[in-house]
């Protein structure tokens, strides 16, 4: 029996990852995003970390008409994150509940061969991005009931 458990547990992960390679795949590149990266190995659900093209992003908040000037500030615009948040929720329609994007975090850097997230070869180092980004990884998947007592 627990055989059976361990190989069911084993193939929920593989179809699990699967399903997050082909949601980097549809959410970037973007007209705004340089590169996703699907995070929730492990985890209750999908999270996606999105870096930024710095151009990109700039003319697409100009064109929703979000007030932000630099591309940390477009991070935390709300008319902004209202405008990738429709992206995200396109990207999840269809998709059954356990493959959907539940959380998504803008990141206003480039994922780059110098700074250690992609190989020479344009590869994701996804342990490298893990380690930089933990904290912000943590906030996506952070207790709800300490979430709700901070925002207000």
């Amino acid at each position: 029996m627990k055989r059976i458990s361990t190989i069911h547990a084993f193939f929920e992960t593989a179809m699990r990852q699967a399903g997050a390679v082909a949601l980097r795949w549809r959410l970037s590149p973007g007209r705004w995003s340089a590169l996703t990266v699907v995070v929730g190995d492990a985890r209750k659900h999908l999270a996606a970390l999105i870096a930024l093209d710095h151009e990109a992003a700039l003319r697409e908040a100009r064109a929703c008409g979000a007030k932000a000037g630099t591309v940390e500030a477009l991070c935390v615009d709300p008319v902004f994150l209202d405008r990738i948040g429709h992206a995200v929720d396109e990207v999840n329609r269809g998709l059954a509940s356990y493959e959907t994007i539940k959380k998504f975090r803008l990141l206003p850097v480039q994922f780059g061969v110098e700074s250690g997230e992609l190989t020479p070869t344009l590869k994701l180092r996804r342990k490298a991005v893990n380690e930089r980004f933990a904290r912000e990884i943590e906030e996506l998947f952070g207790d709800p009931a300490r979430d709700l007592l901070a925002g207000s």
